[in-house]
Formats: C-alpha cells, sequence, structure tokens
C-alpha cells in the first residue's frame, strides 16, 4: 500500500497540529515529536512544543489508534508518554535517530 496525500497530514507547529485534529474524526496513527520548528530541548510548559498537542490531546479525546512519540527529548518524550498513556492511548515512544 503506498499513502496518499488524503492520508498523510504534517504539521509542523503545535498549532498545526490541533487544527488538523480537529479538523479529521478518526486518525489510525498520530505520531509526535516534542521540539518543534528547529528548536532543541523545549520546556515542557511551551505551547509551541509537542508536549501542548498531548495536553490538547488529553484533554479533548479525539479518535486516535495509536501514537508514536519519536522525540529524542527524553524529559519532554517521558511527559507526553505519561500523559497520552493516563488519557487511555496506546503509546510506542520510538526516537527518530540521526546519523
Amino acid at each position: 500500500n503506498t499513502l496518499s496525500d488524503e492520508d498523510l497530514h504534517i504539521a509542523k507547529t503545535a498549532h498545526e497540529a490541533i487544527l488538523l485534529l480537529e479538523s479529521i474524526p478518526q486518525w489510525d496513527l498520530v505520531m509526535l515529536d516534542h521540539d518543534l520548528h528547529g528548536d532543541v530541548l523545549m520546556d515542557v510548559d511551551d505551547s509551541e512544543s509537542g508536549a501542548e498537542v498531548s495536553r490538547w490531546i488529553a484533554l479533548n479525546r479525539p479518535n486516535v489508534g495509536k501514537v508514536v512519540v519519536h522525540s529524542t527529548n527524553h524529559i519532554g518524550a517521558e511527559y507526553m508518554i505519561r500523559l497520552l498513556s493516563s488519557a487511555g492511548y496506546s503509546i510506542i515512544h520510538e526516537p527518530m535517530h540521526i546519523f
């Protein structure tokens, strides 16, 4: 199987991700990074981080099959995993490795 543009949506900011999650009723897979738009080691309280998307997901409970957290920011990734797991989501932590 190949993906079409209708199957794959990429958000570059927390705000874009939240708008996408609001606009599509069901997601098979959501992949989240903590540090967005080139920043490194963003604080979990930063409203422009992936943690903000995770907070929105935990609060609004969109229909998501699985969530992959691929952040290499261990503090941010663990925060997101704990938050989403406690909201009942199935989480896979697979940090992206940069060569």
